[in-house]
Parts: C-alpha cells; sequence; structure tokens
C-alpha cells in the first residue's frame, strides 16, 4: 500500500518524463521582493541632495560655455566676412563693440570693393539701416549671452589695448584693414578680442576667452 502511494506521487509529478513543478514552488519561483514606502522615500531625498548639489556646478559650466560660444562666434563672424568678399567681389565690414548696452559684432556689406564704400548702419533689427546692413549679427545683449551676463571685455590691435569700438574691413583679396573715419589703417599686428562674464554686482567672474584673428582676417586661436 505504501508502495502503491509512493508511485503514485512520482506519476504526479512527472508527465511523459518531464518533471512538473508543485504549485508553491512556482509562486515561490515567481515572486519579487518590492519596497517599503520608508525605503522610496529615502531615495527621492538623497535624489533631491544630490541635484541641489549638483545643479550650482551645472549652471557656472554652461555659463562658462556661452563665454566660449561667444568667442567661436565672433571668429566665425570673420571667417564668414572672408568668403563673402571673396564671393561676392566686394568688402565686408566687421564691427566690433564693447561699449556699455551695445556688446555686438556686425558684418556690413560694401557696394563696391572698397571699404571706403561699406553702408551706414545701425543696431535696429530686422533690416540694421539697409539691405547690406547685419548680414550676420551677434548680439550680446539678448538670449543666452544675456542672461549669462556675457560682454565683450575689449579689444586689442597689435599692442594697443583698451579699445572698446572698431571697424574691420576685409577685402576680395583677403586683406584685412582698420576702418578710421572715412579712410582706413593697415593693422599693426593680429588683432585680439576677449570676452568675460560679470556676476550680477558687475564684478567679473574670472572667466575669460579669446579670439585671435590674423591679418587676413583668418582666425588663428581660441585662447
Amino acid at each position: 500500500m505504501k508502495k502503491t502511494k509512493q508511485i503514485n506521487k512520482k506519476t504526479r509529478r512527472r508527465t511523459n518524463g518531464t518533471a512538473v513543478a508543485s504549485p508553491t514552488l512556482g509562486y515561490m519561483k515567481h515572486s519579487r521582493p518590492g519596497y517599503t514606502l520608508m525605503e522610496l522615500m529615502l531615495v527621492v531625498i538623497l535624489i533631491g541632495i544630490i541635484s541641489a548639489l549638483a545643479l550650482p556646478a551645472i549652471d557656472q559650466s554652461m555659463a562658462n560655455t556661452a563665454v566660449s560660444r561667444a568667442s567661436t562666434e565672433t571668429m566665425v563672424s570673420f571667417r564668414v566676412a572672408r568668403t563673402l568678399a571673396a564671393q561676392r567681389g566686394v568688402a565686408v565690414g566687421v564691427n566690433v563693440t564693447a561699449d556699455g548696452a551695445r556688446q555686438r559684432v556686425r558684418l556690413d556689406l560694401s557696394t563696391t570693393n572698397l571699404c571706403q564704400n561699406l553702408a551706414a548702419c545701425n543696431d535696429t533689427p530686422p533690416s540694421y539701416g539697409g539691405i547690406n546692413c547685419g548680414v550676420r549679427f551677434v548680439d550680446l545683449t539678448t538670449g543666452q549671452y544675456y542672461r549669462r551676463n556675457v560682454r565683450v571685455k575689449g579689444i586689442q590691435i597689435g599692442t594697443t589695448t583698451g579699445i572698446t569700438d572698431a571697424t574691420f574691413c576685409v577685402t576680395p583679396r583677403g586683406k584685412m584693414v582698420r576702418v578710421v573715419g572715412t579712410g582706413t589703417q593697415p593693422l599693426p599686428g593680429p588683432v585680439e578680442i576677449a570676452f568675460d562674464r560679470l556676476r550680477d554686482d558687475g564684478t567679473p567672474v574670472g572667466v575669460e576667452r579669446r579670439a585671435l584673428i590674423g591679418i587676413n582676417a583668418m582666425p588663428r586661436a581660441l585662447l
């Protein structure tokens, strides 16, 4: 009788030679441990603490990136000026201003291949004073540059520093001169345009990037 019961138990656990898991073992196999409310709250608190510590560093990094971008965009402007001058056969002006509320880099076209015929332009969008004005405009008084207090710190031409407003002219032959009044002057050396960022109280943060432009209007380095 005992043998019969043992055989019946084995028969129930095997069907055609295949083992069948008992209901109890199958339930234990597929079960998953859960999380308590306390554990979930602890995870949320840890995420909040880590975010609070990381956000200031991320914000500073993004602000410093805006300074680098302003410098890069300025170098691109000189490269575009050189390309436009060669393609269209006209002189192209690059006006850089670091004067108070006017912080920008603006490209203007001449009607001829002479720098003396550069269009008389202004900073009022969308026309900037005429069809040949503001063909490229990097404005530091709006958008991310304004929010991050990015500015043109200064312009250096050769060994001359402290320049806050300068207009350069690129000829179709790739030569760059400085426009002074109704005439032009040769450049004594490369042009260096510095950018930095201010705190809300107006003091410099200490992050600075400089765009170095050769006398042939070719960007040479980002310092």
